[in-house]
Order: structure tokens, then C-alpha cells, then sequence
């Protein structure tokens, strides 16, 4: 909630992100689990975020090439 101040959000963001977590772990040498977990999310929520800000930066540039009726 810390990053997406939406709770459904972040309970989607959870489950993607420990996924993420068990299909990537392996492929790397993660001595601090902690650590690693909370990077992985970290990133994955700042990414929606970029994503969603982008989406929102398109949709507003649409709405102001709409001319108006």
C-alpha cells in the first residue's frame, strides 16, 4: 500500500510479485531473501506505476485532441 495507495491493487500486486518470485528465484544467488523480496516488489510496484502513468498521460492527450461538439 506504501506505493500503489489502492488496496486491491496491492493485493494483485502481492500475488504477482510472489510469483515472479518462485518462477525467478532460481536463477539467482539471493543470500538475503528479505532483501531480495522486498527489491523485487519495490520494482514491480513502481513499474505499475509508470505503466499506469503513462495510460493516464494518453488518455488525457486524447481527450484534449477531441475537439469538442
Amino acid at each position: 500500500m506504501k506505493y500503489l495507495k489502492n488496496e486491491e491493487e496491492a493485493k494483485d500486486a502481492v500475488q504477482q510479485v510472489f510469483e515472479k518470485a518462485i518462477n525467478e528465484l532460481g536463477k539467482y544467488k539471493v543470500d538475503y531473501f528479505k532483501s531480495w523480496i522486498y527489491m523485487v516488489a519495490k520494482n514491480h510496484c513502481l513499474m505499475k506505476l509508470r505503466d499506469k502513468g503513462k495510460i493516464t498521460k494518453e488518455i488525457t492527450e486524447q481527450l484534449l485532441s477531441t475537439p469538442a461538439e
